[in-house]
């Protein structure tokens, strides 16, 4: 009995790998998910009441494994460059089975129909028109006029929302254009009134950055930050080597989450890592120890080694759409040499522009500030691929400073000798003089 006992509970230590409770995953890994501040109790409180949620924070800050953990049901529309309100509603009507197209019938051109995907859809359909009609019967073709024009476009896109008795995620919102912003954010006021709560996700710098967008929304949404301190990021791993029956030394531990930024993404990826090159990777009936600071080390710069793909990619993208704008290069590669050279926790918390302005200013006196501040607006364009992925740093016209995105870029700085191109720029344009052409 006892030789049973002992084998099943050996299968059973053995049977957890490391990179089940460490690393990036797309789906929650409950051996190493901490509640950070007790986020998921005052999420779950504001999901019973009458409210919309926005979650703040930077890429890979536990934002979509806190939406999985709190809106497991719900209905993910991923923002993109380019979109406005009605795509995103349209996204949303996909998941649920409805379409939302342009109207071809010459008279009812210009407006919108939708249509039933499925049995599903139909339904949904045939629900949202009984709640706005309170007829009793549905048609199988219900033309509307453009959504966002019209407030009975909303109700009724608002009433297939209930009726599909699923939550609305928005991710990305960053991605979108201040004006679609801010159109959304009226939106969401109507929303409210129809008894529609969504739930916002994205990086922004500014407090309550929806409220500010608009006004209205004052009470009827609540801002939830997700951001991580030293003692959050310990606890990650000490409930992850618990798991996996690893002791990894304190002074390994610091190196870690110091290299983190206060990213647990980027705090999961260093863990694997260091375990990799320690010789674990599965879970042991006796402890193992991870006391070799050189497995870190190694873990380390293999990491920044692997990213130098990505932040060359970026840097090649950023630069040919620098050189691309005749007559402007030499102002915006001054713009990302002083974003760039900017400390860590400047970058983090948000560099203004007028603290961008006085570092390039004194490189080259003959930059203005209003030049200057006239292509801040452009530096997310620069940095975004054809699938409108790839933002480092974002700038926030609202509060007027550049921060970091992807924390990722601070660890990748630290450890490589970074050579941007922007000095090239700089130098191959010194001959031409400072650029006078304002067409930024």
């Amino acid at each position: 009995m006892v030789a049973r006992w002992f084998t099943a509970e050996m299968d059973f230590c053995m049977a957890l790998r490391t990179s089940e409770v460490f690393g990036l995953n797309t789906k929650i890994s409950e051996y190493s998910y901490v509640d950070r501040g007790n986020l998921d109790v005052d999420i779950a409180k504001l999901n019973t009441r009458n409210q919309h949620i926005s979650l703040k924070g930077e890429s890979k800050s536990g934002k979509s494994w806190l939406r999985q953990k709190n809106f497991p049901e719900a209905v993910v529309v991923q923002c993109r460059i380019g979109f406005g309100p009605i795509d995103i509603f349209s996204s949303v009507l996909g998941a649920l089975g409805v379409e939302l197209r342009q109207a071809t019938v010459s008279t009812t051109a210009g407006g919108l129909e939708f249509t039933g995907a499925g049995d599903v859809g139909w339904s949904l359909l045939a629900k949202a028109e009984i709640a706005v009609n309170a007829s009793g019967r549905a048609e199988r073709s219900i033309e509307r006029k453009p959504v966002g024009k019209d407030v009975n476009d909303l109700q009724f896109i608002c009433e297939i929302i209930k009726a599909s008795d699923r939550k609305v995620v928005i991710e990305d919102f960053h991605y979108l254009t201040t004006n679609a912003q801010r159109e959304l954010a009226h939106d969401l006021k109507a929303m409210w009134d129809y008894g529609v709560y969504i739930v916002i996700v994205g990086v922004w710098i500014r407090r309550n950055y929806l409220t500010y967008l608009n006004p209205d929304l004052a009470g009827r949404i609540t801002e939830v930050s997700v951001y991580w301190n030293d003692d959050d990021l310990r606890a990650v791993v000490r409930k992850g080597c618990s798991a996996l029956n690893v002791a990894i030394s304190p002074k390994i531990v610091a190196g870690i989450i110091s290299d983190s930024f206060g990213n647990v993404g980027l705090l999961q990826t260093l863990a694997l890592g260091t375990l990799d090159h320690s010789g674990i990777s599965e879970r042991g009936f006796f402890q193992k120890k991870c006391d070799d600071e050189r497995a870190y080390e190694e873990a380390a710069l293999l990491y920044a080694e692997q990213l130098e793909a990505v932040y060359l990619e970026f840097a090649r993208r950023v630069s040919q759409g620098i050189r691309k704008r005749k007559g402007s290069t030499k102002i915006y590669a001054h713009a990302m040499w002083a974003i760039f050279d900017s400390a860590a926790e400047e970058l983090i918390v948000g560099v203004s522009v007028d603290t961008i302005f006085d570092r390039a200013n004194a490189r080259q006196p003959r930059i203005q500030k209003g030049n200057l501040k006239s292509i801040m607006d452009k530096l997310d364009g620069l940095q975004i691929d054809d699938r409108g992925k790839g933002l480092v740093v974002t700038y926030a016209e609202q509060s007027g400073s550049v921060a970091v995105v992807d924390r990722t870029v601070l660890f990748y700085r630290k450890y490589c000798t970074v050579e941007w191109p922007w000095k090239d720029i700089i130098d191959s344009t010194e001959e031409d003089g400072l650029e006078s052409d304002k067409s930024y």
